[in-house]
């Protein structure tokens, strides 16, 4: 070879690298095991052809025959220790997304090089700075595959982490940002193999440090969020929502609530359907782990949410549907109060009443307990007479609902006041109004009975 020009030896190289790719075992085997000495023979003349050596070879890394994987693994240890001691970068990426990989073995073998990679690395680091300040991809892929589902792929990632890291807390902090990143990502992505790992490991991260980076990873969230674009923001909030999940419930104290609330409602501004409907599954997260409320106050203070502007135009229908709907599934009477009135008292527009239908059994739960409003016949007169005209009808299907969904014993007091406004719009001959309300009730009454009634039962012939 040391008679050839540089170009039949880069020549040489690139045919002998086509083949490592070959599907034939045998000859995949034999141009691998050329491969492990080339660099060597070549010296400083192989280093322009680091790049295209590394992208052909670790495609062997996950193959099915031992030989074949493991020359391959020589081969790229042979380039990290002639080649890469200085500057990794050319290996850094395809093995941080190889301990992605859904293949086991490659999972496997690129750890095992990342391992001798940071072997490397830390014999050279001369500068003083923890690896993991320089080097945060390799460590963030190396905390996530802790917690693979393969156990081997598990021990080997734990093994590496422990003699890499003497101080975890530190570490993590320092690599935080790109962790977040890195979640939101694979939770994004239409892949259950990624979405299974990064779930698993974000519960870990989450139960042991999650109380400890709070304040810090709330800030990183809203700063990533302001320098990503549609398909980033969305695994942010997928990210958010699964950490509220997964934070202990007795962590939560009313201002780490607060602040969760009002990260999630940031994401809910955005006009992308897909975020501001992960954002509302977030809300629930929390409303669903609060049976303190105390926090509620400051929310409501501070004008969270401010119902009386979401109510203009400067939602779209869906999303304030949406929004209200998710509201209506709490259980705070001051929240509750000010969604009621809204949508009863106002002019009752086609969302408002869209809303009640979807949730007429939370309103039938909610009527009783709601302040300043005398009684359930109230609500419901105020659906039926503060409507716009062209929703009548819409109206009066919502009444209906709502008084189906309501126990018996206080259908029955509503009926009794329903009856009494009956009364007095006679003695007033408000006809229009007492018609409305007689139509109404006997199309409550005939539906009742029509559930009421069971199917006869035929005798049997003799």
């Amino acid at each position: 070879l040391s008679t050839w020009s540089i170009e039949d030896r880069t020549l040489l190289v690139n045919q002998c690298l086509e083949l490592t790719c070959d599907s034939r075992e045998a000859i995949r085997e034999s141009y691998l095991s050329v491969m492990i000495y080339l660099p060597m023979i070549l010296g400083e003349e192989f280093r322009p052809l680091i790049d295209v050596t590394i992208s052909s070879v670790i495609e062997s890394i996950s193959h099915e025959s031992d030989k074949v994987r493991n020359l391959a693994i020589k081969c790229i240890k042979i380039i990290i220790k002639g080649f890469l001691r200085k500057d990794p970068s050319s290996l850094v990426g395809p093995l941080v997304e190889g301990v992605f990989s859904e293949k086991q073995v490659r999972r496997l073998s690129s750890i095992i090089l990342l391992g001798d990679l940071l072997e490397i690395l830390n014999e050279n680091e001369d500068n003083g700075e923890p690896l993991y300040e320089t080097h945060s991809r390799i460590f963030t892929a190396m905390y996530i595959a802790k917690s693979d589902a393969n156990a081997e792929v598990r021990s080997a990632a734990n093994n590496m982490f422990k003699i890499f890291v003497s101080a975890p807390q530190r570490c993590l902090r320092g690599i935080l940002s790109e962790l977040i990143t890195c979640y939101s990502i694979m939770l994004s992505k239409d892949s259950l193999h990624l979405n299974e790992l990064a779930l698993s490991s974000l519960e870990e991260f989450t139960t042991k440090y999650g109380e400890f980076f709070l304040g810090v990873l709330i800030s990183q969230v809203e700063l990533l969020r302001g320098r990503t674009g549609i398909e980033g923001r969305k695994g942010l909030c997928i990210f958010l929502c699964y950490f509220i999940r997964f934070y202990p419930e007795s962590c939560l104290t009313p201002e780490i609530k607060t602040k969760l609330f009002d990260e999630l409602f940031d994401f809910f501004s955005y006009d992308e359907k897909q975020i501001w409907m992960q954002s509302l599954g977030g809300l629930r997260n929390i409303i669903e782990k609060s049976s303190d409320v105390s926090f509620l106050d400051e929310i409501l203070s501070n004008g969270f949410p401010d119902l009386k502007t979401i109510i203009n135009d400067t939602l779209s229908y869906e999303k304030i549907t949406e929004l209200f709907c998710c509201l209506l599934e709490t259980r705070w009477p001051r929240l509750s109060s000010k969604i009621i009135k809204i949508l009863v008292v106002q002019e009752a527009k086609e969302w408002q009443l869209d809303v009640m239908l979807r949730k007429a059994d939370d309103i039938a739960r909610l009527m009783y307990k709601t302040e300043g409003l005398e009684s359930g016949a109230d609500v419901l007169l105020s659906i039926l007479f503060n409507v716009e005209k062209d929703n009548e009808s819409l109206a009066k299907e919502a009444v209906l609902q709502i008084l189906a969904a309501t126990d018996l014993d206080i259908t029955s007091v509503i009926i009794e006041d329903l009856t009494r406004v009956v009364e007095k719009l006679t003695s007033d001959k408000d006809i229009g109004k007492l018609i409305t309300i007689i139509n109404l009730l006997s199309r409550y009454f005939e539906e009742s009975v029509e559930e009421s009634v069971e199917e006869p039962v035929e005798e049997p012939v003799e």
